[in-house]
């Protein structure tokens, strides 16, 4: 099956794609690199498989979204090159990558068997390709079956992805620039029970044949006013055949656009026109279930909230918790738990719990909220475990409020420390003596077999404590939980370290400075850790909070605040001492 006519016209046309398209092609590609290549660009994977029908490896390219979840479908991207080009600047190309973060998509680059293939486009043979893939000029040099084996190349590479990753079956889609905007016609057209769009970018096409293939796959076509590679003339043929046998697209002319630095411009639209497609309009229906089954969820909600009643919490702690407990009691609003109240909050830097106890009776807000009896929930966040400034706490508490609950946050170390418990043996007074590097350095970005000693004693010294606090003054019941937030922080180091946190890439970012304060994203983090333990009730999908919104930064957006509302239910609910369980609400 053929899109193109093998007239001498097409012939100039591709000699002119190698003359005129193959520079700006680079050109827009090498910029790519430069300017967008950071945080995605990392994520770039050079891969190879054995492509047995052509006796040879084969390279292509890979990328992965840091929100991949095995679990969950992902939408997949087959991006085609140029001639001349290759997988590894195809999917540098400017903005695809970032795209492809943004909205959650995998793509994959393959190499079409080499770099002047047209991906079966112009039959299964050699063609005029031939003269300009490997070989340089010798047309004997290459297969005679040249156009197959391109076409099988990109169907081998997308049969790999699919099987190696939960790829969203309906929500597949392929495009291409170039040369490779004429093998997305193509094999749009050839599978079109595989695809859910098409964008032939600067596309090498005449007026495509077989296009009534493509009814029911959308198609997204870009292209400048100023390409002197493939004239402005054949988008528009193309988009008349569109028009004529009635199929779904959208035609972006780029003003003064040439033949490569359509590419970046175009891109975005080309996401967002892929987000509100999907086979046989799939998705939309899919949306409108989400949509019947979240309103089903606000209801039982709403039925949950009726019946819990706000706390009144103090807090009595040092300055690595001052500033969520704010968010905390946001969050318990957007749930919609009346109530809920921030008796107190004792600021003691580089604290113990004791040295909260022993403060001044005069300036000692703690005590004096427990001796009132004005409190439901004590919470302390003291830098070792044990601290006899919780016992003395608990014991005051429960002669004044028999009903009272102790939540005990275990802390990251602060200071550069690898564990609390360094407080004890490095430091005098409040734990301030020798520092172990403190923060904000390249070492803190940690390997997960690393991450996971961190805190390990005061973790179990914490475990021993409320479990004898438990013991002897709960009476048969729980009254001492623990809030993991020293888990759930290296468990966020970790999905850091493996490029799976979405808008995170450096466990730097989670320190504000080197003493090791958390930023916005850690804050709201130990926050919705608090409200899973206070309230035994799943943070995911509250809103965002206030500071991860006046952090002004777009990375910092709704997937990645999904993301910290995820990981703080799987640690407190598969945690046993903070009293809640997977079944909780």
């Amino acid at each position: 099956m053929h899109l193109f006519s093998r007239s001498r016209k097409l012939q100039r046309i591709g000699i002119a794609l190698v003359v005129f398209g193959l520079t700006p092609l680079v050109s827009a590609q090498e910029t790519a690199q430069k300017q967008f290549g950071g945080n995605t660009g990392t994520r770039i994977q050079k891969k190879a498989y054995d492509f047995k029908e052509a006796k040879k490896e084969m390279e292509y390219a890979l990328f992965v979204p840091s929100n991949y979840d095995k679990e969950k479908k992902t939408p997949l991207i087959v991006a085609l090159h140029g001639l001349g080009s290759n997988p590894q600047q195809m999917i540098r190309s400017r903005g695809l990558t970032d795209q492809a973060e943004k909205y959650g998509y995998i793509v994959v680059a393959p190499m079409g068997y080499n770099s002047g293939g047209w991906y079966g486009a112009l039959g299964p043979g050699k063609g005029f390709a031939g003269k300009f893939g490997k070989g340089k000029g010798k047309t004997e040099d290459l297969p005679d079956n040249l156009g197959e084996l391109s076409e099988k190349d990109v169907m081998n590479v997308l049969a790999l992805v699919r099987k190696e990753f939960n790829v969203d079956e309906i929500r597949i889609y392929v495009i291409g620039h170039s040369m490779g905007g004429a093998g997305a016609y193509h094999l749009g057209s050839k599978y079109p029970e595989i695809w859910a769009g098409v964008g032939p970018i600067a596309a090498a096409a005449g007026s495509p044949k077989n296009v009534d293939k493509l009814k029911n796959i959308p198609v997204f076509v870009v292209h400048g006013d100023n390409d002197t590679a493939v004239s402005v003339a054949r988008a528009r043929t193309c988009v008349e055949k569109l028009k004529e046998h009635k199929i779904v697209h959208e035609y972006l002319e780029i003003a003064g656009g040439g033949h490569g630095d359509v590419i970046g411009t175009g891109m975005p639209k080309i996401f967002e026109f892929f987000e509100k497609q999907a086979k046989n309009g799939q998705k939309q229906q899919d949306e409108k279930q989400d949509n019947k089954e979240e309103h089903k969820q606000d209801k039982e909600k709403a039925k949950t909230t009726d019946k819990t009643a706000g706390q009144r919490v103090f807090y009595a702690s040092h300055s690595l918790m001052w500033d969520m407990p704010p968010v905390l009691a946001q969050q318990v609003e957007a749930y919609g738990i009346k109530g809920h109240t921030i008796v107190g909050h004792q600021r003691i830097g580089i604290s113990r719990t004791i040295l909260h106890w022993n403060l001044a009776d005069a300036k000692n807000q703690a005590k004096k909220a427990l001796k009132e009896g004005k409190v439901d929930v004590f919470v302390t966040s003291c830098l070792v475990h044990p601290d006899e400034g919780i016992t003395n706490f608990v014991k005051l508490g429960l002669e004044h409020n028999p009903n009272m609950k102790f939540l005990m946050q275990i802390s990251w170390p602060g200071l550069g420390f690898t564990d609390n418990e360094q407080f004890n043996t490095k430091g005098k007074g409040f734990g301030f003596g020798k520092k172990g590097g403190m923060f904000r350095t390249p070492a803190d970005n940690k390997p997960p077999e690393e991450l996971a000693k961190i805190n390990a004693i005061d973790i179990k010294n914490a475990e021993e404590q409320a479990k004898k606090l438990n013991e002897e003054f709960g009476k048969g019941k729980t009254i001492a939980y623990l809030v993991p937030t020293a888990q759930a922080h290296n468990a966020l180091r970790t999905l850091i370290f493996k490029k799976e946190m979405p808008g995170m890439t450096d466990q730097q970012e989670m320190f504000r400075d080197p003493i090791g304060h958390p930023t916005a994203p850690v804050v709201a983090l130990n926050a919705y850790l608090h409200f899973a333990v206070l309230y035994k009730t799943s943070p995911v999908g509250l809103p965002m909070p206030d500071n991860l919104k006046n952090a002004k930064k777009s990375q910092w957006d709704d997937k990645m605040n999904r993301k910290l509302q995820e990981l703080a239910w799987e640690v407190v609910s598969n945690y046993p001492p903070s009293g809640v369980s997977g079944k909780a609400k």
